[in-house]
Parts: structure tokens; C-alpha cells; sequence
């Protein structure tokens, strides 16, 4: 049927990186009504091109079997921590969140990083079973700072130090 058809449509949409106050506003407007989900994935450094991407395709999964009541988007982890520190996410990376705009509540994902929590994890908020907390302040502050271009990050070279004479 056609919503099969749109829910595979939609499931191939790639998901949104918030690099940015903007970003996420389109990600997740103040007037949507459902639930928006963002992950928050380790730094680049730490997770290379082949990790991010095995994460993304996992919470990908999760945003097929989630139905129209959710919208999803990725942050790359450590760029917003004082909006980290707020939801209460210093337990480490991967993360994620499900953000309810209008009743300007989130519940934290407590667990692995996988399809199958996810899963639990989305069912669990829609049905109730997971305790909230209000967003404050609202709306939620994102920095800015460059989207991921796909590849690996090169590591920092530090240059030797200068012995003094």
C-alpha cells in the first residue's frame, strides 16, 4: 500500500546532521507535535568514517520501524556541551534523546547503542514507561560548527617543541 511505499521512501532519506541552531529547527520544529530522536555520536576522531557510519545505519534501522510519530537527527558528540551537561549525558557517547517540542520534555536512552533498544527505547516513550524531564531552556542550543564530510578525520600532528636555550 502507498504508506508502505512513503515509509520506504522516507527510510532512505539520509538523516539530518545538526550543525547548527538552523539545522535543527528544520530537523525538529517548535510546532512539531511527535517526538524528534537525536543521536549524539562520538567525535570523529574517536569513531573514524567506518564507526560513524555503522551507527548511523543502526539508528537508519531504528527510523524505519518508528512510524510518522518520530523525526530523526545526529549530532556529532561534543560539540554542544553545556547542552549535553543539561540532558544529563555525561555518561559518555553514543547517546540519544527523544525531544518532545510542544510539551518541551526529553527522555534519555539508557543502554547499548542498538537497533533493538532503540526500538524498545522509541516504544517505551510513546507508551509512557520512560520518565522525562523538562527541557530547560527552551528552545534547545546548538552551536555551530562543520557538517561531517563522510570521511575519516586525519589526526592532529603536534608539532615538537622548541627546547629553549
Amino acid at each position: 500500500p502507498i504508506v508502505t511505499f512513503v515509509g520506504g521512501l522516507m527510510g532512505k532519506k539520509p538523516i539530518p546532521e545538526v550543525t547548527s541552531m538552523a539545522a535543527f529547527s528544520a530537523a525538529c520544529p517548535e510546532a512539531f507535535s511527535g517526538i524528534c530522536v537525536i543521536a549524539f555520536l562520538p567525535d570523529i576522531l574517536d569513531d573514524q568514517a567506518k564507526g560513524r557510519s555503522a551507527r548511523l545505519e543502526k539508528f537508519a534501522a531504528a527510523r524505519k520501524t518508528a512510524g510518522g510519530t518520530f523525526r530523526f537527527a545526529w549530532v556529532a558528540g561534543g560539540e554542544n556541551a553545556e547542552l549535553e551537561d543539561k540532558l544529563g549525558l555525561g555518561f559518555g557517547y553514543p547517546a540519544c534523546v527523544a525531544v518532545s517540542p510542544t510539551k518541551k520534555r526529553f527522555a534519555v536512552m539508557k543502554g547499548v547503542f542498538d537497533t533493538a533498544n532503540l526500538d524498545s527505547f522509541l516504544s517505551g516513550v510513546v507508551r509512557g514507561k520512560e520518565s522525562t524531564s523538562e527541557v530547560k531552556p527552551w528552545p534547545m542550543k546548538f552551536g555551530k560548527y562543520p557538517a561531517w564530510d563522510g570521511k575519516d578525520a586525519a589526526i592532529p600532528v603536534e608539532e615538537p617543541e622548541e627546547p629553549e636555550l
